[in-house]
């Protein structure tokens, strides 16, 4: 079996970042020590890499930043209770499922089409 052709609008944009990943990165660094940094950096390696989009981004709430993760319809958002690595562990969990409903989509739509084979 060999797959002709993919379409894929969101090719290359999983991740998208609001200021830009550096200050998200520095934003988390602050936040969490040496091993959650690392284990965030991974997080943000995967979630560029699923199909699914993932838009990023510190909300200015008074006098700290807060990270904020949109995956589709769902939204995670930094406080009390969740860490900003947390929110990209959330995130990503979401980001996996909503990668495979895309792929599993995408082959369907091939496969009605006629173009495996």
């Amino acid at each position: 079996m060999q797959v002709q052709k993919v379409s894929n609008q969101n090719f290359g944009m999983a991740l998208k970042c609001y200021p830009s990943l550096s200050q998200i990165q520095v934003n988390i660094a602050l936040k969490h020590g040496y091993k959650k940094t690392i284990k965030s950096d991974e997080i943000l390696k995967q979630l560029s890499q699923n199909r699914a989009l993932t838009e990023l981004y510190l909300e200015n709430n008074g006098d700290k930043n807060k990270l904020v993760a949109v995956v589709g319809n769902r939204v995670f958002k930094e406080n009390w209770f969740n860490s900003p690595y947390r929110v990209l562990k959330k995130a990503l969990n979401v980001s996996k499922i909503q990668s495979l409903i895309d792929r599993v989509e995408d082959a369907a739509k091939m496969v009605a089409n006629g173009r495996l084979g």
